[in-house]
């Protein structure tokens, strides 16, 4: 990419330019440019020296002819861990609260990474099945992780060792959740239930029965005192906790859908469905006090993932060509489409609260980059970064308050960087 060298203004047609290699070393070249067909001819090229290189708070780009200059993208500090008797794709990936430990799943087996020494804590053995749901404890050094056979175990990462296994469910646990004061958890099945556990003592308090399929989705409400699920036999349910009791059932508004994620913001939920009936997903905003349909959001392309921003109203849609789209859900209005992929979006990922130190809004992963994306003072959304180019990343974290970045990508292997 290049730039006009502002030293020659005595002849119009001869451009001298800045060029950042591949090799990325900075050469100096100079262009004929024809002004009457505006193209432009190489006429020479060679080693720019230290005293004529651009500033280096700044990278040029040729743009359409013109010269424009925009700053640099930052230079993140990049860490990267793998394992070598782990050769598998990390699929699941998650946090303790204090963001020194992260537990990433490798088939039947977890791996506990310190983030401070950058070495393997532990391996977590004990799933009959491969591993297809994680969660970690937002209060203390838990971690609570389901398999394919319905198993679900309970990890001390303080001790690194098992601390229960919570026997229940019959087929795969799709979901699990665990209450913000970290005494209970919630898991939900391809039984068509889901149970809450005391994680103290490891006994189940309640199985939730209602859903006549598989339970594909599960979120609690901010206090805790409640589940919503979402499930195949195209329904949301509202349910008590503490007493096991249905509090509500939402019908679906599509009747041939299928229902797939489901996000939740106070007393709002959205709930995301393939219709057979419409060419593209279906996402419906809720009142549960109500049990009343809000709004119905409808984009042009297919999403591939979603999550919900703390702290706002914005739900974050990844799409199959590239792009990523920033929804209000209680305007219904889309607040923008940020393009920076070439592939579809596989993950999504938010920081678990907003707060002062909060670096990035979100993070989106393809199959080719890594994009950080923010809020310009101005209010408008935009690429901070670019990261890991080329590379299939299968899941992504941000750490509390949103300064670190973690990913796993197919190639087994956990990267880090500090915002």
């Amino acid at each position: 990419m290049c730039a006009v060298n502002d030293e020659v203004e005595d002849c119009p047609t001869l451009l001298p330019c800045w060029a950042l290699l591949p090799s990325a070393a900075w050469y100096h070249v100079a262009l004929w440019l024809d002004l009457p067909s505006l193209r432009s001819f190489m006429l020479s090229c060679k080693p720019c020296s230290e005293a004529l290189r651009p500033a280096p708070e700044f990278r040029a780009a040729w743009l359409d002819n013109l010269a424009h200059v925009f700053p640099r993208d930052p230079v993140l500090q990049e860490r990267e861990m793998s394992h070598p008797d782990t050769n598998t794709h990390i699929r699941f990936l998650a946090l303790t609260p204090d963001g020194t430990k992260a537990v990433v799943s490798h088939l039947d087996k977890l791996l506990v990474w310190d983030l401070c020494t950058d070495t393997c804590a532990a391996t977590l053995l004990g799933h009959a099945g491969e591993v297809s749901a994680l969660a970690a404890s937002p209060t203390e050094p838990l971690a609570v992780s389901g398999d394919e056979t319905g198993q679900v175990l309970v990890w001390d990462l303080g001790t690194m060792s098992r601390r229960a296994q919570l026997a229940g469910h019959v087929q795969v646990v799709r979901e699990l959740r665990i209450t913000p004061c970290g005494k209970k958890a919630v898991s939900a099945s391809n039984d068509t239930t889901l149970r809450v556990w005391d994680l103290e003592d490891g006994t189940c308090t309640a199985v939730l029965e209602g859903h006549t399929h598989y339970v594909v989705d599960l979120q609690l409400t901010g206090d805790g005192q409640c589940a919503v699920s979402q499930g195949c036999d195209r329904t949301l349910r509202v349910w008590d906790l503490g007493s096991g009791h249905c509090r509500s059932v939402l019908p679906a508004v599509v009747n041939d859908c299928l229902l797939e994620s489901l996000f939740l913001y106070g007393n709002i939920a959205a709930s995301i469905a393939w219709a057979y009936s419409r060419p593209r997903p279906v996402v419906t905003v809720w009142d549960l006090e109500t049990g009343v349909a809000l709004r119905e959001l409808t984009q042009d392309c297919e999403w591939t993932c979603a999550v919900l921003l703390p702290g706002g109203w914005e739900l974050v849609l990844g799409c199959d060509d590239g792009s990523v789209h920033v929804w209000n859900v209680q305007t219904g209005e889309c607040r923008a489409v940020l393009e920076g992929h070439r592939y579809f979006v596989r993950c999504l990922a938010a920081p678990p609260s907003a707060g002062p130190r909060s670096r990035a809004c979100f993070v989106s992963g393809s199959n080719d980059n890594l994009c950080v994306w923010g809020v310009s003072e101005d209010g408008r959304w935009q690429r901070r970064a670019v990261l890991m180019e080329d590379a299939w990343i299968m899941c992504l974290a941000l750490s509390p308050g949103g300064r670190y970045v973690l990913a796993g990508d197919v190639r087994s292997r956990l990267r880090v960087w500090d915002l």
